[in-house]
């Protein structure tokens, strides 16, 4: 029986089974694309109670320049064989000559009539032997056995070149016992990945799961009463110059020197939902909701599931052919769905006003499920598609398959300003929480005589620990929080309006190791300008402390632009005084550098003072052991 299993990745592997008489040979042939040969020559396995007498052979891409000309053969040969040792049998029967061919000729007939002649070299001398007409050549047999392998190797790449990209792998097995036996050849090549459709069938009677393989043989090899394995899984695979003959690249060493030593020269060097609705809906009707008719998928599926590690496999039981460059698909399983729901799911980055029909799916099957694509049909009725990504067994998945337009949805969102929540220190670092408020309004409509579970997605990518609650009128919703989304579920009644309101409180901590450096980071964002540590009676002290700094801070500030009006004066007197003596000007810049003196002198004074006052600061800061709540 011949078995092939193909991976989701895009491998495949390829069993084949072979009976063999005793004391028979058979030769194997294997068809494959050229660029497929190293894979089977990587991957090749025999097995069974049988020999390999000949070990697999592939021609290479360069082997031989021999071409023949099938438009006219017995010229070409003469013309490319010349050297080479044969014997030539005629039309009239006479007796065979043999020879060397030399090449070809034209040979005269009468006046008005030429034909193309083969010279040979025989032991006569050099003859010509007529191509055609009377008493020409009717045979050419070859002597040497060499030159016949390469005759028959270039009809070997003619025939390859009717299916230019393809090649064959040979090898001969034989059986050596008295008995009948069976070899299993096994190999792998690149394919085409199979893809999984699903079929999500849901009625007021029951509700069914279906998935069936789409396998594309693209091979240049017929699939014949072949059992087919579909497998989910990632196996390594890559490709390789197994096929391919290289000569590894020497280096070169020259015995004899190129170059004579010359002078020397000295120089230098550089969400789970709630609810009960059944999965189908009645807004899309049925076939006339006949009560005789059983929405069931007539694809039955027999194949055999089965879990090996992370690979899920289903075998087809009975053989299928899929004949090369052709598809097919097979059904892999039917299962009957208990838990299947049909909700409305908004998320605002989906649709801004309107959520989405969807089926809230259970993997009831007993093995996983691979990423495909999903029609839901309704009561027999085409109602849209969907992405079922990759689930274990038990996980559940949201499969939104169409917009539903008799609910709409407005959003309506604000922020507060940012306010400060409490300050505390911990490890010598002063710690400040604050907190911001986040209101949003979902005002949800429905027009539709219909009832549904309603699951909102509300966006939290802000901070995973924010706090979020939900509520309609004074009930509170709960919610589940997951990849930067909060789910809220509830119920939504036929022709109902309700407001869902959502506020979130984002809370951020801002930690500033307690030293000198940080005085600036905490003074400008917590103290000055009426900040919010100048209102809380704790830190009255540590506030005055922080006056006395701005205090000093503004004597240094005032003593710097002195500085620099007198820097500014004195820049001027020398170059006054440069073009002309003048005793006026020479007291002034006396008693201007005198002065720029005094004030770098009481800035030396002022900055050690600084330096102290906010010390001081640090230290207050350092004692308050006790959480301030705002």
């Amino acid at each position: 029986m011949n078995e092939i299993t193909i991976f989701s990745n895009g491998i495949a592997s390829k069993s084949s089974s072979y009976d063999l008489e005793a004391g028979k040979k058979l030769k194997i042939t294997l068809p494959v694309k050229k660029d497929h040969l190293g894979d089977v020559l990587a991957s090749l396995n025999v097995f069974g109670d049988v020999d390999m007498v000949s070990f697999p052979t592939f021609p290479q891409e360069s082997e031989g320049v021999l071409t023949l000309d099938s438009n006219n053969v017995f010229s070409d040969m003469g013309e490319k064989l010349s050297g080479v040792p044969v014997t030539l049998y005629f039309t009239d029967n006479r007796d065979p000559d043999s020879g060397t061919i030399i090449g070809t000729d034209i040979a005269v007939v009468n006046e008005k009539t030429t034909v193309g002649a083969l010279v040979l070299l025989t032991a006569a001398g050099i003859r010509s032997y007529n191509l055609s007409g009377p008493g020409s050549i009717k045979t050419i047999t070859i002597q040497d056995k060499e030159i016949k392998k390469e005759v028959e190797r270039a009809l070997n790449r003619n025939l390859q070149n009717i299916k230019p990209n393809s090649t064959v792998v040979e090898f001969e097995l034989a059986n050596k016992k008295e008995l009948r036996a069976t070899a299993l050849v096994q190999y792998s090549v690149p394919a085409a990945a199979w893809k999984i459709s699903y079929r999500l069938n849901l009625s007021d009677k029951n509700n069914e799961f279906s998935g069936l393989a789409i396998v594309d043989n693209n091979t240049e090899e017929n699939w014949d009463n072949v059992i087919v394995s579909v497998v989910t899984g990632e196996p390594i695979t890559f490709s390789t110059d197994v096929a391919q003959a290289k000569i590894p690249e020497r280096q070169h060493v020259n015995i004899v020197k190129q170059k004579a030593i010359s002078a020397v020269e000295v120089g230098t060097t550089a969400c789970s939902f709630g609810g009960s609705h059944n999965a189908n809906s009645r807004t899309y009707g049925g076939l006339n909701e006949d009560e005789n008719v059983n929405f069931v998928s007539a694809f039955k599926s027999q194949v055999e599931a089965s879990e090996e590690g992370d690979f899920c496999i289903f075998k087809s039981p009975n053989p299928t052919t899929i004949p090369a460059h052709s598809s097919s698909t097979i059904p892999v399983f039917n299962t009957q769905l208990s838990k299947a729901k049909t909700v409305l799911h908004y998320n605002q980055q989906n649709h801004l006003t309107r959520p989405y029909r969807s089926v809230d799916l259970k993997n009831e099957t007993p093995h996983s499920l691979e990423r495909g694509i999903c029609t839901v049909n309704l009561n027999g009725i085409h109602a849209g598609s969907c992405i079922v990504p990759a689930m274990k067994q038990g996980e559940s998945a949201l499969l939104p398959y169409a917009l539903e337009t008799g609910v709409k949805v407005s959003v309506v969102q604000s922020y507060n300003d940012v306010k400060i929540k409490r300050i505390f220190t911990h490890n010598g670092s002063f710690v400040v929480e604050q907190a911001q408020r986040i209101d949003t309004e979902y005002t949800i409509k429905n027009v539709k005589d219909e009832r549904f579970t309603f699951c909102l997605d509300h966006p939290c990518y802000v901070d995973e620990n924010a706090l979020v609650n939900a509520r309609i009128e004074d009930d509170y919703l709960d919610g589940q929080y997951k990849d930067g989304i909060y789910k809220f579920n509830f119920d939504l009644n036929a022709k109902q309006e309700v407001v869902a309101e959502v506020r979130q409180i984002n809370v951020e901590q801002t930690s500033l190791v307690i030293n000198n450096n940080s005085y600036f980071n905490i003074y400008h964002d917590y103290i000055a300008n009426n900040g919010p540590l100048t209102k809380v009676k704790e830190f009255a002290d540590v506030v005055k402390a922080c006056e006395e700094v701005s205090e000093i801070q503004l004597k240094i500030k005032n003593a710097q632009k002195e500085i620099k009006k007198l820097e500014e004066k004195s820049v001027r007197l020398r170059d006054n005084l440069a073009s002309i003596e003048n005793a006026k000007w020479q007291n002034d810049l006396i008693h201007c550098e005198d002065k720029i003196d005094s004030l770098n002198e009481s800035l030396t004074e002022l900055a050690d003072k600084e330096q102290k006052a906010i010390t001081k600061v640090i230290n207050m800061l350092s004692k308050i052991s006790e959480e301030i709540l705002f």
